[in-house]
Order: structure tokens, then sequence, then C-alpha cells
């Protein structure tokens, strides 16, 4: 599944489902409001790296970071070697 502008975040919103996990629940595991994480998923908002890194961690997606978050912001990240060495080093 493909994320896009009008879906951002398809695919980890359907992950949240496949875990049973709810928006609430992630939320209070971040220590944000429901309606905060949900302006993120919606893109009104961006994620901190922390909280990516964070989300990966509790949903067990470490290694599939890229399929969840950034296809969303593909072409803004691509070949950027600072951001990316940053994640893996936060995700190790």
């Amino acid at each position: 599944m493909a994320n896009n502008k009008k879906q951002p975040f398809r695919a980890l919103k359907g992950k949240l489902v496949e875990e049973g996990m709810t928006i609430k629940e992630l939320a209070a595991e971040l220590g944000m409001t429901p309606g905060t994480l949900s302006r993120k998923l919606n893109n009104r908002s961006s994620f901190f790296m922390n909280e990516t890194v964070a989300i990966c961690r509790i949903l067990g997606i470490e290694s599939e970071v890229n399929k969840y978050f950034f296809s969303v912001y593909k072409k803004e990240l691509q070949g950027s070697p600072v951001f990316n060495n940053g994640l893996n080093m936060a995700l190790n």
C-alpha cells in the first residue's frame, strides 16, 4: 500500500489496526493527546524523530521504517545521509 497526499500514513494506520491498537492507546504510550497523534497521522503536523523511533519500537517495525513513515516524504528525504544516519543510529 503506497502512501499518498490524500491518505498519508495509510500503512501505519493499517498496522495499528493489525496490532489491535487504537490511536488513543498509541498516543498514551507516546505521551501525547489522541488529537495530536491524529494530526500527525493526517499530515497536518510532523512527527519528530524521537516519536518515529518510539512508534517503530512500540509496533515492532524498526526494520520497516521507510514503509510506514518515509514514503510520505520520499522526495524531501531522498539522498539525505544526515537524516538517514541519524534515524539508523536512533533505531539501533
